[in-house]
């Protein structure tokens, strides 16, 4: 046992150090594309992230986040309601981003860039969503193109307005598991408006 803990305990080590100094390149990085504010907002995200992606898609196979979705996205994280993300509001949201694209390409089976309806109800099942049909159908028919495929775009931005909107349910629950919430106008506004 002790023979083995001494080998394991390196590796540990070297994995905190490389975890370390992801950490730290990662901040490096923030800290040069917000500039003098040290925050990032939907307009600077949207250079960021399409940047990224472009850099590591097929070519062709990625038109760019919309601003609509990057927007979106900043609010998911953005806890003060500024608009900006600071760097722990960043990173979270950059994690949870690539959480989506990950599943993206793991339910995209076909690999032709876009879900069917049977992919994004694999994807958001497998996410831990249970929906009803009649929600997966007003989902496909605000998120999908004209023939019925959801781009990644499309699939980011419906899944975080899924996700604000099961959060602001969350916050708002006053009966524990029966599944009712209540909240004023001023509060349902606020929630559905900023997402």
């Amino acid at each position: 046992m002790f023979t083995l803990l001494k080998l394991i305990s390196p590796f540990y080590l070297f994995l905190q150090e490389e975890e370390y100094e992801n950490a730290r390149k990662f901040k490096l990085l923030f800290d040069q594309l917000t500039g003098d504010d040290g925050e990032i907002d939907a307009f600077e995200l949207q250079d960021i992230i399409n940047t990224v992606m472009k850099k590591n898609a097929k070519a062709g196979t990625f038109k760019g986040f919309s601003m609509e979705a990057c927007r979106s996205m900043v609010a998911l994280t953005d806890a003060t309601k500024s608009g900006k993300l600071d760097y722990e509001e960043f990173k979270t949201l950059w994690v949870v981003v690539r959480k989506w694209i990950t599943a993206f390409k793991q339910f995209d089976r076909d690999n032709n860039g876009a879900f069917d309806l049977y992919e994004l109800r694999n994807a958001l099942s497998d996410a831990g969503y249970s929906l009803s049909s009649r929600l997966y159908q007003m989902l496909c028919v605000r998120y999908a193109s004209k023939s019925l495929q959801i781009s990644l775009d499309d699939f980011v931005l419906l899944s975080v307005r899924l996700e604000a909107m099961f959060s602001a349910y969350n916050q708002y629950r006053t009966d524990g598991k029966k599944g009712n919430a209540s909240l004023n106008l001023n509060e349902w506004l606020m929630t559905t408006m900023y997402s």
